[in-house]
């Protein structure tokens, strides 16, 4: 048995929960700031291109909690825009 203070192998630990929250706290303002930089129709970014753009600020995501971040982001008040090109939609900040 084990007591509360040991952890299984590869549980995480609390720190690692904790940095996982950080993260997600974080991403959601990069999520803005790259929408931010491609405003307007012309300027739409896909889901593949934003998920790079996260990877340069050294941050990982799917494509489920980036769906999660726009709506949120959608809730807070800025009107993102959504075109849909074939097989792949891409997302742009409306002025």
């Amino acid at each position: 048995m084990m007591r509360k203070t040991e952890q299984k192998p590869g549980s995480g630990g609390k720190g690692s929960n904790m940095s996982r929250k950080a993260n997600d706290k974080r991403r959601i303002l990069y999520v803005r700031d790259i929408l931010s930089a491609h405003s307007g129709p012309a300027g739409a970014i896909t889901m593949a291109q934003i998920l790079s753009a996260l990877g340069a600020y050294g941050v990982t995501a799917d494509r489920k909690s980036i769906y999660d971040d726009l709506k949120q982001l959608e809730l807070y008040g800025l009107k993102i825009g959504r075109t849909c090109g074939g097989r792949y939609s891409a997302y742009y900040l409306q002025k």
